[in-house]
């Protein structure tokens, strides 16, 4: 197991993996230890996995990706996915502004206006920089079609990172145009329906 690389990879939890999986955290501990899963060790001593390691697990040992990771319980078919990046309004980027201008991205400092009637399956990104958040309360979404991906998390304190991984993707760098596009390939879904509010749970008190 690699330790504590700068990475500049999506990655996730032990735990989060698991739920990807359909795996107990321990069958994920293991398949990690035996190296058929890579992964890397934290300075805290925490296992991070790249996320397109757990995918490429799924495909290579047919093993069925769960609800959090856009599985059967999402309806998969031959759509899109919609993707969102919801960013705080002291932050910008020409990153941003492309992927803004990019018909197929919605960009938005709002959250009320990420909720919509009878919206597909929903991948959120968002900006670890937004202060609004607690991120260290973070919960995952009531909601199995909204898929939560924190980007920058590298700024975040350890402990924010650490209850993260167990409810979301974490990518320490920036997201580009190209990088979203490429993600969006990786996942294909069809509509689905949903209008449950998604943020406020998240705010700070």
């Amino acid at each position: 197991m690699h330790t504590n690389p700068e990475s500049t990879e999506s990655y996730v939890g032990t735990s989060f993996a698991a739920k990807m999986l359909n795996l107990s955290v321990g069958t994920v501990q293991t398949l990690v230890s035996k190296g058929e899963l890579p992964a890397y060790l934290t300075s805290g001593g925490h296992r991070r996995i790249p996320y397109n390691a757990v995918l490429a697990y799924s495909k290579k040992n047919k093993v069925p990706l769960g609800a959090v990771a856009g599985g059967p319980s999402h309806g998969r078919s031959n759509g899109v996915v919609r993707i969102c990046v919801l960013h705080g309004d002291k932050f910008t980027s020409p990153n941003l502004e492309k992927i803004a201008k990019d018909g197929a991205f919605q960009v938005v400092t709002d959250p009320m206006k990420l909720i919509k009637p009878n919206a597909q399956m929903t991948h959120i990104f968002m900006d670890a920089r937004i202060d609004w958040v607690d991120w260290a309360r973070m919960e995952p979404s009531a909601d199995e079609r909204i898929h939560y991906v924190i980007y920058n998390s590298g700024v975040l304190s350890a402990n924010a990172r650490k209850h993260l991984e167990t409810v979301a993707v974490l990518l320490n760098t920036d997201i580009t145009l190209e990088f979203l596009h490429g993600y969006r390939i990786g996942f294909q879904s069809g509509p689905t329906e949903y209008s449950a509010p998604v943020f406020p749970h998240m705010v700070r008190q």
